[in-house]
């Protein structure tokens, strides 16, 4: 694992402890690292011990009240960069403790500001998409209502089709069933009976053969109508299409 890597982990492990906590051990870190020569891109040695194991014994101290020290943030043994015995304590040098004071309250500003500014743009663009939304709604109602004459004759035309397509082939087919039944119990002759039943079967074989279009044009063309009407709108809205 390298330096870069033991440190974005380190810090994703203590997220749920306090900043200063956080900041101390990854601070321990940093400068543990900086002193031995270990880049960012230099594997970090095994003796260190994992992220894991060193956040779960940093946690430990925490809960039991102990101060933070090199004791408990490093699991492979303590280190002291001045090469002195005992442990590194991070807030031993006074120095040090204001700079790290004053480098969590710089952090913490800037997280505020940054906060503020994201969650500042963001309603301001929530709210000009919602507006640019609002005038593109009311410009197609506006065209809607300026073309009403034309889609609402094209949309009676769909409607004569239908049904008039629909009334002729019940017409045919009853006109031809009716003529082939009267062929058949009707006392007159011969030819005439022949005559009535082949112009009957003519009417309903069209009746039969009407009912094709008349499907068609229900399943497939009035469901492709109403996808582009709907993606149209969606353009004019700018919201995002959908499958019919």
């Amino acid at each position: 694992m390298t330096r870069k890597v033991f440190m974005e982990t380190l810090e994703r492990m203590l997220s749920d402890v306090s900043f200063n906590d956080r900041y101390d051990a990854l601070s321990y870190y940093k400068e543990y690292f900086d002193d031995a020569g270990i880049t960012e891109d230099m594997v970090v040695p095994e003796s260190v011990g994992t992220p894991e194991q060193i956040a779960m014994r940093l946690k430990k101290s925490i809960n039991s009240g102990e101060n933070i020290t090199s004791e408990n943030i490093n699991i492979g043994g303590t280190y002291n960069r001045d090469n002195t015995s005992g442990s590194y304590n991070t807030n031993q040098n006074t120095g040090n403790s204001y700079n790290n004071s004053q480098n969590a309250g710089q952090y913490s500003y800037n997280n505020s500001q940054n906060t503020a500014q994201y969650e500042y743009n963001n309603a301001g663009q929530y709210n000009k998409k919602n507006d640019e939304r609002a005038i593109k709604i009311i410009v197609a109602i506006i065209i809607a209502a300026v073309t009403f004459p034309i889609w609402s004759g094209i949309l009676g035309v769909i409607i004569g089709i239908v049904f008039g397509l629909g009334g002729t082939i019940i017409g045919l087919g009853v006109a031809g069933l009716s003529l082939i039944v009267v062929a058949i119990v009707s006392g007159y002759g011969f030819a005439t009976s022949i005559l009535l039943m082949g112009i009957g079967l003519i009417l309903f074989g069209i009746a039969v053969l009407l009912v094709v279009p008349e499907v068609l044009f229900c399943i497939r063309f009035l469901p492709w109508l109403f996808k582009q009407v709907v993606e149209l709108v969606h353009k004019i809205t700018g919201r995002k299409e959908f499958n019919v």
